[in-house]
């Protein structure tokens, strides 16, 4: 049955790429992907204190020349797609998502960098089946949150604990309504989930706000809040989230806003100079700004971004000269100084090609192309504190799941 309603998306998602905001169909994803050894086993032997690991950055032997690198696979989880993915400081943690031959799954696994290995998680206690949720990383869990898994939105929940290997559930009291295409921020002490799919044809504008702590919810305002929308974008920028884009299956918005959680309030973007409307995009903070790239426009498919100021509310165009061509579903990854754009949709073909992009210059520059991996969409980026580690994602046909580990050095 999955088979069926994956083939079925991935034809909406083809189809619509070329044509208005509006018919872009409910499957495309954001950003936006069964283990043969999910039972609970040791971690690898490098891994000795998890506190203390965190603490420094791991010892990484690849060569940290620029370029690709393809390193292990053995033992990761099997190829999917609408997983997520977080970086731990030590390892990638990969959970959840879908394979056409297996259905939705609720497994993962932990590569560890310092060992180039691979060890699975647990599915004691793990939230049931799911892809198009969302996971955060708190310093010391992952918090996983909604989805779907074809016959149900979910409005639960799980943290995970690599340290024990162990899940706990996240409270539903409270909770924001079950759905998918929504965004959850973390904010250093609480996860932030809005918007999303709650149903076939439904949006919404509302959300909630997660204590880990007390394992409770508080709602958020909707009062100021931007309308009901999915496929948009979020950010965190240490004291606020800003949300931006996304629409509903008939009309694409090019507004956002920003959540005060500390007043439970929210105020409007200016859409002087603002990007036009889309979705499909990816979107990264710099630690004072917003960068918008890409993305299904009412146009088509863009190339095109912009730099959003928060102190100033103001956008700023970027520079379209030597960047990546058009797509959507992309894999991107902030650096601390740079924005790295790999693979996505060009509404023919999935890519193999990117760039990377200096907000200092407003310049791009394209990724080293030999030795580049094949051609995907929907794959999964973390930055590992000094490459780009990907996974996962879907080939040029729609039974060509990947699950290879690709690092590149940008």
């Amino acid at each position: 049955m999955f088979k069926k309603m994956f083939l079925i998306a991935f034809a909406v998602l083809v189809a619509a790429c070329g044509g208005d905001v509006g018919d872009t169909g409910e499957d495309i994803a954001q950003n936006d992907e069964s283990l043969a050894y999910n039972q609970a086993r040791p971690f690898p032997s490098t891994v000795v204190n998890y506190r203390d690991m965190l603490k420094v950055k791991p010892a990484v032997t690849y060569p940290l020349t620029p370029g690709w690198q393809i390193v292990s696979k053995t033992n990761a989880p099997s190829a999917r797609v609408y997983h997520s993915a977080v970086w731990t400081n030590a390892w990638m943690i990969i959970w959840g998502g879908a394979n056409g031959s297996v259905g939705y799954v609720n497994d993962g696994g932990l590569f560890d960098v310092a060992a180039d290995l691979w060890a699975p998680m647990t599915t004691i206690n793990a939230p049931a089946p799911r892809g198009y949720h969302t996971a955060v990383w708190t310093g010391n869990r992952m918090l996983v949150w909604g989805g779907y898994d074809y016959y149900s939105m979910f409005n639960s929940g799980g943290s995970y604990n690599p340290n024990a290997n162990a899940w706990s559930s996240t409270s539903t009291s409270g909770a924001p309504s079950g759905r998918m295409y929504h965004s959850a921020v973390w904010t250093g002490s609480r996860m932030i989930v809005w918007g999303g799919q709650p149903g076939a044809g439904l949006y919404a504008n509302d959300g909630g706000v997660y204590n880990p702590s007390s394992n409770s919810w508080i709602t958020m305002s909707t009062v100021g809040a931007p309308s009901a929308r999915a496929f948009h974008s979020a950010v965190w920028t240490g004291s606020r989230m800003i949300v931006w884009s996304g629409g509903t299956n008939n009309a694409g918005y090019g507004d956002g806003a920003l959540y005060d959680p500390a007043t439970n309030s929210w105020t409007a973007m200016s859409t002087v100079g603002a990007p036009s409307a889309r979705r499909g995009h990816s979107t990264v903070w710099t630690g004072s700004k917003m960068i918008v790239w890409g993305g299904q426009t009412a146009n088509g498919i863009t190339q095109s971004g912009g730099v959003y100021d928060p102190a100033t509310n103001s956008w700023t165009t970027m520079s379209t000269i030597g960047a990546p061509s058009a797509r959507i579903s992309h894999a991107t990854a902030w650096t601390g100084t740079k924005m790295v754009v790999w693979g996505g949709y060009d509404n023919q073909s999935s890519l193999d090609n990117g760039g990377i992009y200096d907000p200092a210059m407003d310049t791009w520059t394209p990724t080293v192309q030999t030795g580049a991996p094949s051609a995907r969409m929907l794959t999964s980026a973390v930055w590992a504190n000094a490459f780009v580690l990907l996974w996962g994602g879907l080939g040029q046909n729609q039974s060509d799941y990947k699950r290879d580990t690709l690092l590149y050095v940008p």
